[in-house]
């Protein structure tokens, strides 16, 4: 999962090179997902408890609210730009759900 979220920001930054959508002013203030993206990747790898409380709770409502309501441009549907949004979601999502099912991690009062 480390892997594929990695290729997803990796892409989407090479993608907007490519086609000169790249500029400081637009890519480097990160969105609220690529932040919990990062931590999501340092989560899966170390295991850390308090990575997992902001992904779960920043990542989950914020991906869901992405996968919800999709932005896909001017492009429109069999893009890459919708696809790569959809799957960048998608793995922010599915990686809070790995570690409170397989890992065994769950939020508490405390975490809030």
């Amino acid at each position: 999962m480390v892997v594929l979220i990695c290729l997803c920001e990796g892409s989407w930054e090479l993608w907007n090179t490519h086609w000169g959508y790249w500029a400081i002013q637009t890519m480097l203030p990160l969105h609220l997902c690529n932040i919990m993206m990062l931590l999501a990747c340092f989560m899966l790898i170390f295991k850390n408890y308090r990575l997992y409380e902001f992904v779960y709770f920043l990542g989950i409502g914020a991906a869901c609210s992405a996968l919800i309501t999709p932005n896909a441009g001017i492009y429109g549907f069999p893009h890459f730009w919708i696809i790569e949004t959809l799957l960048a979601h998608g793995l922010l999502l599915t990686s809070a759900v790995y570690m409170t099912i397989i890992e065994g991690f769950r939020p508490n009062l405390r975490s809030l």
